[in-house]
């Protein structure tokens, strides 16, 4: 059969032409003076002409824009202007334009002028299905988010509510979502971290890194982080981490007042219960400090109401029926009858200065039983078996009234 070589040849050189125009409209040429001119002219562009210029750039050209506008040559660029250049996007509807501003975004996220991009990707159908589908994530919140400046939480939210709280898969769902961990808004969110993680990872971190962590939060992040340290925590976690109840008391206040109201009357009951046992141990532990009395009476914690002095480093722990008075440098404990506390006790000591005064007061003028007899009334000296002592005396008392009460 015969062949055209000048046919074959023809077409082989079409070819190459061909090839090399589409190697030119899809390559990324390089930023050059002509380049930062012609876009600084779209940056000034107005009304219908913003959408025109998608028609004079090839796609290598329009990857540069979305570089450029991040770039230091926009550092001064208005807000308007940046939404200028991101019109030209509208038009091409090409979703691998959004996955570059998305990322390049990434870097600039705490510059409000940056936040029309999610706008625009909610108004192209196109760019708001491929987002949705890629990245999971909702375009309206997160384009609300970021114009309030609370992009971080956002994400730290969105991270933490779809994972176990464990932080291989906290940075999995990030990257889910399309945050790249070279980028600034991924350090910040890992930097969140603490306000979503679970029991056993503040556990790793310690009180000291947690303390750390928290001083440098602002009051909605730290309450934040509380509440979930109350759902993820159990009583003996919570008691590691009761030198850090200071951190959180400065912002939800006095038992009762508006601020505990507003912040833990959300909670749930169980969340509740340990926030009081939580307050609990650390009153016991403001007083008695580190050592083997606080860490017996924070085993109590959760059967009794506690309260200080108002003025003296002494501690009260009320039972049903009994009272247990001990001072930080106390070498005794006092037990009384709740009824015997409240109409002897506490006249006598509720305006006195000091500790020392206090202890020598109920000493002197109180009726209690060197040789325990008496089954409400005793002190006890932290020596020998004093915590087998005392909780026999407990335990005992404490199921006299439990069957007084049932019969």
């Amino acid at each position: 059969m015969y062949t055209s070589t000048y046919l074959a040849d023809a077409h082989n050189y079409i070819e190459a032409i061909a090839d090399k125009i589409k190697d030119r409209i899809v390559k990324k040429p390089e930023l050059n003076d002509y380049y930062i001119e012609l876009f600084d002219k779209v940056a000034a562009s107005k009304g219908k002409q913003q959408g025109s210029w998608a028609y004079c750039f090839t796609e290598g050209e329009l990857l540069l824009l979305a570089d450029y506008i991040f770039s230091e040559h926009s550092k001064s660029k208005t807000e308007e202007e940046i939404q200028a250049m991101l019109a030209v996007f509208c038009k091409s509807e090409n979703t691998k334009h959004i996955n570059i501003l998305y990322k390049e975004w990434q870097n600039h996220f705490e510059e409000p002028r940056y936040a029309g991009i999610f706008h625009m990707i909610y108004e192209v159908d196109g760019y708001r299905a491929f987002f949705q589908d890629e990245y999971d994530v909702n375009v309206v919140e997160l384009d609300e988010n970021v114009r309030l400046g609370k992009t971080v939480e956002y994400f730290n939210h969105l991270a933490g509510q779809l994972s176990d709280g464990a932080y291989v898969t906290y940075c999995k769902r990030l990257q889910e979502c399309g945050i790249d961990e070279n980028t600034l808004l991924y350090k910040e969110c890992i930097n969140m971290y603490a306000l979503v993680c679970d029991g056993k990872a503040y556990v790793r971190m310690g009180v000291e890194v947690v303390k750390d962590f928290m001083r440098n939060l602002v009051a909605d992040a730290r309450i934040r982080m509380m509440q979930n340290m109350l759902k993820v925590l159990d009583s003996f976690q919570l008691k590691m981490f009761v030198s850090i109840v200071p951190l959180f008391r400065e912002y939800v206040g006095e038992y009762d007042s508006e601020t505990y109201r507003l912040i833990i009357n959300p909670l749930s009951k169980a969340e509740k219960d340990k926030y009081v046992l939580w307050q609990n141990q650390f009153l016991i532990f403001e007083i008695l400090g580190e050592g083997e009395r606080s860490e017996f009476w924070m085993s109590y914690a959760d059967k009794s109401i506690i309260a200080k002095h108002n003025r003296a480093n002494v501690i009260f722990l009320t039972f049903a029926g009994f009272t247990v008075i001990e001072f930080e440098k106390g070498e005794a404990a006092y037990f009384f009858n709740n009824e015997y506390m409240k109409e002897k006790v506490e006249p006598l000591i509720c305006d006195m200065e000091n500790e020392a005064d206090i202890e020598d007061c109920i000493y002197n003028n109180t009726e209690w039983s060197l040789d325990k007899t008496h089954k409400d009334h005793w002190r006890k000296a932290h020596l020998g078996t004093w915590q087998l002592d005392m909780k026999s005396y407990m335990s005992r008392n404490l199921v006299s009234i439990y069957n007084n009460n049932n019969n």
